[in-house]
């Protein structure tokens, strides 16, 4: 699902972290992402028709936990999940949250979960501001059929901006981090320079005996 991803519960460094859509499709859109959402069932991964594990440990569930609180204390509305499961495990259900601003934790901090925040904006420059607000930009995805707003999509301070897809690319992508995100660049010519420095020899011919 866009805005969703149960991919190891949330828990990917490119993982989406905050939503923005526009007013005409908004209804729709967070109504499908409820819908999906609702799908996502939390288990041991080994039994059929789970969708996602554990979060990696309880540090990290109390992360997700004390930033749905904080939103919901500022004026946030759960559309799905939300209520954790009883029993053993470090779980969390995919959660959908709505009327959220950017005083929230789930806006200024990286919940690292299985947590889908939604923003409707009035238009698509409206949505491109406000998402390069973020401290954050290791990676940026853009949904749109408007040759105008892809080549807009550019100025987003990510170090690497998908359109009408998430983790695209090829073996030449390179991810340089930008913001508070990442610990430097990687990828093809990336990461090999990253791994090694520049060094020169200057050899001279042997002497003439």
């Amino acid at each position: 699902s866009i805005g969703l991803q149960p991919l190891n519960s949330g828990q990917i460094c490119t993982s989406m972290e905050r939503v923005y859509v526009h007013q005409d499709i908004a209804d729709a859109f967070i109504d499908a992402l409820v819908t999906a959402a609702g799908t996502y069932t939390t288990g041991d991964g080994h039994h059929e028709g789970v969708m996602m594990g554990p979060l990696v440990d309880e540090r990290q569930r109390d992360t997700v936990r004390r930033h749905v609180t904080d939103a919901i204390e500022r004026g946030a509305t759960i559309r799905a999940g939300g209520v954790e499961p009883d029993g053993k495990g470090y779980f969390y259900p995919a959660t959908v949250l709505t009327d959220v601003d950017e005083t929230m934790l789930v806006m200024t901090e990286e919940t690292f979960g299985p947590l889908a925040p939604v923003v409707t904006v009035s238009s698509f420059e409206e949505g491109l501001a406000r998402a390069s607000q973020s401290s954050f930009g290791l990676a940026a995805t853009v949904y749109t059929d408007d040759p105008g707003h892809i080549a807009a999509a550019a100025q987003l301070p990510a170090g690497v901006v998908w359109v009408n897809q998430w983790q695209g690319g090829g073996p030449e992508r390179i991810y340089e981090p930008a913001g508070d995100s990442g610990m430097g660049a990687t990828g093809a010519t990336a990461a090999y320079d990253a791994a090694t420095r520049p060094a020169s020899v200057h050899i001279a011919a042997p002497p003439v005996s």
